[in-house]
């Protein structure tokens, strides 16, 4: 009987927790093993070991749950990175076909307008920036923009004195 004990104790000693819950029939291998190599001393053949029922604390199967959710975010973590890598490599491909040919930031360009434009609630104005014109509404736009800004900077400092 001690020597039983002696081998359930290495035996549950040298595993994993997982392991232990998921691997009964090769932890009783394991088990039979060390049973019958202690028992041959005193002419006992062990034929067979079988676990039967593992019981498990509820605090074990929380840390198991635990170590489960740590390793699958890990792994999505690591998913996530390789295809962050995946796309860098990508714009890099495609930037040195757009430096390549002429005129193909101009058509891209336009393609990333059309995409924005697919937006429900967007709305695109498109005026040359070469022109006067074009030079004064960018500026007026930009200005209200910071107008904006600094008001709201403003008003954000007059209710922190409060």
């Amino acid at each position: 009987m001690l020597v039983s004990m002696e081998a359930l104790k290495s035996t549950i000693g040298s595993n994993d927790l997982r392991p232990l819950l998921s691997e009964t029939d090769r932890i009783a291998e394991d088990l039979k093993r060390g049973i019958d190599a202690a028992a041959t001393d005193f002419g006992v053949n062990v034929r067979a070991v079988r676990i039967t029922d593992v019981g498990t604390p509820p605090s074990l199967m929380e840390e198991l749950a635990v170590v489960a959710r740590a390793e699958w975010s890990a792994k999505v973590k690591k998913i996530q990175a390789e295809a962050e890598k995946f796309v860098a490599t990508s714009f890099v491909e495609a930037s040195g076909t757009l430096a390549s040919v002429p005129n193909s930031t101009d058509l891209r360009q336009i393609q990333a307008l059309l995409d924005i434009s697919k937006e429900e609630s967007a709305m695109v104005i498109v005026y040359p920036m070469s022109s006067m014109m074009g030079q004064q509404i960018a500026a007026a736009t930009a200005g209200n923009q910071a107008k904006q800004k600094s008001t709201r900077i403003h008003l954000q400092d007059l209710t922190d004195q409060q």
